[in-house]
């Protein structure tokens, strides 16, 4: 069973957000200024690449699957200058205990 990351836009401008790999993709959504947008993750499905933007330097920000299913929320920022970053919340994972 999957669960969901966020995709948190803290830049000045909507993002597209696409999905694909080999830098071949298509898009899911639009993730407005402030916006909010979940994907599901299931930790058994194919890699993917999520594309979220090109910021003022031309940089593609790009957040795989992998990264999703490891992280709970995931937040694009923009510094002063237009360069985008991103700020990743790890999921709790449950330790299995030790065995002495």
């Amino acid at each position: 069973m999957g669960s969901y990351t966020e995709i948190v836009n803290r830049t000045s401008k909507a993002l597209k957000l696409q999905v694909g790999n080999n830098r071949v993709y298509r898009e899911i959504a639009i993730v407005e200024k402030d916006g909010v947008y979940k994907i599901s993750v299931d930790p058994n499905a194919t890699y993917h690449e999520f594309c979220m933007g090109v910021d003022a330097a031309g940089k593609s920000v790009i957040v795989d699957s992998d990264e999703c299913v490891d992280n709970k929320c995931i937040t694009i920022t923009e510094s002063v200058d237009g360069k985008f970053d991103v700020v990743k919340v790890p999921r709790q994972h449950i330790q299995q205990p030790q065995v002495e």
